[in-house]
């Protein structure tokens, strides 16, 4: 046969491109923030950012890249929180961006070795509309004690995952000591907290004021009725499920001084698995728990969902919380066959308890709670929903922030032509 070589030399034309620029600040001072920005190009594949910037000392940033839609990823130096946002269109003539920041409500610390779990807590802090800042420390070290205190409120939660030695390093433990003791609160959670602490440290014998008591493998948990942080918190699902699924020697620990439980382990055991520390002196407050928050299950309607506690540990802490709408998957592939609105749960409740419903289709959506006379107390949704499973809590409040009285109320779910009223019990 006859073989011909054809050479073809296309002329490319390069995509064409423009420059995302724009200036980082704090939004009361106007002072430059020193922040990273990533670019994610939606319809590239790979991993990584397309495109990466840095402030400078005046808070400016500039990058050149090619035009299209991306997801951007702004991360500030600490006290600012992190902004997400999608659907950033980058035209020929190029995109200015100005971010004008406000201090993060709370510090999120993830002291787990691979960095791992921080999911578990910002779904439910965005949930909540709580803003934070969030610091790794096998990236970036030792949290830097005394810009907490620039936070929009001297709240730290800071969970350690894996870790199975030293979870918290003698530093850690002064860097705590000094926040608790200039007022600062803390939501520790982890396993292996206790169990690696010297029985010595000042940490815990004077902070935490407990002692280890050994191991447990122990799937569930509860609140302890009275507590001001779990009260009313009837079972927690800490294996399997939706949860990280990753305990393996969760602590028991005693009481040694003026700590007051506030987890046992087990559907009625009293082996202690948390604790609330309130000092009237330095001001501080303290919750911990001796496995992790990220295990806690919200997949099942006969435990308390995780959002649930998260909610009344920020209430103690005094960090405002507002009703929020997690979007769930639903149990079975697919869409829900029918409407259907459930029992809230905890049920009795204080303050904080949690309703779900489905959606078998895209409706319009008002879902409001009554009191006995009928009046309207607070709407926790209105307008246009996706079909699927949805979560609402309600922190006990009034539509003006006032604390609802103890006593009966309704709920009412109106979605396009369905409607469902159920009866709750809110006991303070």
């Amino acid at each position: 046969g006859i073989t011909e070589t054809i050479f073809y030399s296309p002329a490319l034309t390069p995509a064409p491109e423009a420059a995302f620029s724009g200036v980082v600040r704090d939004s009361v001072t106007l002072e430059p923030i020193q922040a990273e920005l990533a670019f994610f190009a939606v319809e590239d594949p790979s991993e990584g950012p397309t495109a990466t910037a840095v402030t400078d000392s005046n808070g400016e940033f500039s990058v050149t890249t090619v035009v299209g839609e991306y997801e951007l990823i702004l991360s500030p130096e600490m006290p600012f929180p992190e902004v997400i946002q999608g659907g950033v269109i980058l035209e020929e003539g190029g995109l200015t961006l100005d971010f004008d920041l406000n201090p993060a409500d709370l510090l999120l610390v993830n002291d787990d070795p691979s960095v791992q779990y921080a999911e578990f807590f910002t779904r439910h802090l965005d949930s909540l509309d709580v803003s934070f800042h969030r610091w790794n420390v096998t990236e970036h070290g030792l949290v830097p004690a005394g810009a907490t205190s620039n936070l929009a409120h001297p709240v730290i939660i800071w969970f350690t995952g894996d870790a199975d030695s030293a979870a918290l390093s003698d530093d850690e433990q002064d860097s705590l000591i000094a926040f608790l003791d200039a007022g600062g609160n803390v939501f520790l959670t982890g396993q292996n907290v206790v169990e690696t602490l010297d029985s010595t440290s000042a940490f815990l014998t004077d902070y935490l004021q407990v002692s280890f008591a050994g191991n447990t493998t122990s799937p569930l948990a509860r609140g302890v009725p009275g507590n001001p942080v779990t009260d009313g918190v009837a079972l927690l699902g800490i294996s399997g499920g939706d949860g990280a699924d990753n305990q393996t020697s969760s602590d028991l620990v005693e009481l040694t001084g003026s700590s007051a439980a506030s987890v046992l382990y087990g559907a009625s055991g009293d082996e202690i698995a948390g604790i609330t520390v309130e000092d009237p002196v330095a001001g501080y407050r303290l919750f911990y728990i001796g496995f992790g928050f990220e295990a806690i299950r919200g997949d099942n309607p006969a435990v308390t969902l995780p959002v649930v506690l998260m909610a009344s540990v920020l209430t103690w802490f005094d960090v405002p919380v507002v009703v929020g709408v997690e979007e769930e998957p639903t149990a079975a592939v697919g869409a829900p066959k029918a409407f259907g609105l459930r029992q809230n749960h905890p049920n009795p409740f204080n303050p904080v308890t949690v309703i779900r419903y489905v959606l078998p289709e895209r409706a319009h959506v008002e879902l409001t709670v009554y009191n006995l006379l009928g009046r309207r107390v607070r709407e926790l949704v209105e307008g246009e929903q996706p079909a699927g499973a949805h979560t609402v809590s309600w922190d006990g409040l009034t539509a003006s922030g006032t604390a609802a009285a103890s006593g009966v109320y309704f709920y009412r779910l109106s979605a396009g032509e369905f409607a469902a009223t159920k009866k709750m019990l809110l006991l303070r």
